[in-house]
Order: C-alpha cells, then structure tokens, then sequence
C-alpha cells in the first residue's frame, strides 16, 4: 500500500485522500488482528499439552477482562463454561496438567510466548517437548 502511494510521486497530497487511504490500511489491520488474534499460537500449544479440542477452546479466550493465564485458569477449573459439555468435560479432564504447568514459572513464560507466535500443531509440539524439559526454574 505505501510503495503504491510512493510511485505517485505527490509533491502534496490532499488530507482526505490521506483519510481514506489511512481508513482502508487500519480496516485491513484490523481485519488481520482478528483473524489472528493477540495470541495466535494459543490453540497450537494447547495441543502441544495434550489440550484434544484446544481450537474449540481457543475461540472462547477473551482476555479483555482477565489475562491469559487468568482466563485460562477459570476454565481448566471449571468456573467458566463454554457451553459445550463435551468441550468443558475434556478441559476438565487436563485440569491437573494445566496446574502442573502453574507451578513453573519459566515453563509458564515460554508457553505465553509461545502462544503469541503463530505456529502449526507441530511446530509447537516439537518446539514444546524440546524445550519445556530443558527450562528449569531458576534459584
């Protein structure tokens, strides 16, 4: 979008042909975000723990209210629901590993940022299980 605007060689350029083209680069943004989201390889890593629906879950993360790991909490625990029993049964069922994953400080850093880069089911998976045995929480 910018290189086109570049080629036009604009000795000035009129402010609401500015607007309009600003509007349209903060509506493809915008558009992009949702898509991805804040945490887009959140549904990939939650496969990576062992999370079977960890996609259907992912839809109802909304940590507008709460963070991450705040939201994520309320349902491994069962205080939020995501209307689906079968969908809330399974996230029940990883509760205990989720709370394992609480108490290590480091491994809970990696698995946040390893939820905002985009990655595949697979990518994750090896990235996890390479990596999550070798962080160790610091003394």
């Amino acid at each position: 979008m910018l290189r086109n605007i570049a080629k036009l060689n604009l000795e000035t350029a009129n402010q609401d042909w500015v607007n309009i083209q600003l509007e349209y680069v903060e509506k493809q943004l915008k558009a992009v975000w949702n898509q991805r989201g804040i945490f887009p390889g959140l549904a990939s890593v939650l496969f990576a723990l062992g999370i079977k629906h960890s996609f259907d879950l992912a839809r109802f993360i909304n940590t507008s209210e709460n963070d991450l790991i705040s939201e994520l909490k309320q349902y491994f625990s069962g205080e939020k629901e995501t209307g689906n029993d079968k969908l809330d049964e399974s996230i029940a069922e990883k509760e205990d590993e989720f709370n394992g994953l609480l108490k290590h400080d480091n491994k809970l850093k990696y698995f946040e940022l390893l939820t905002r880069i985009s990655l595949s089911v697979k990518q994750a998976s090896n990235v996890w299980k390479k990596n999550s045995k070798m962080i160790m929480p610091l003394k």
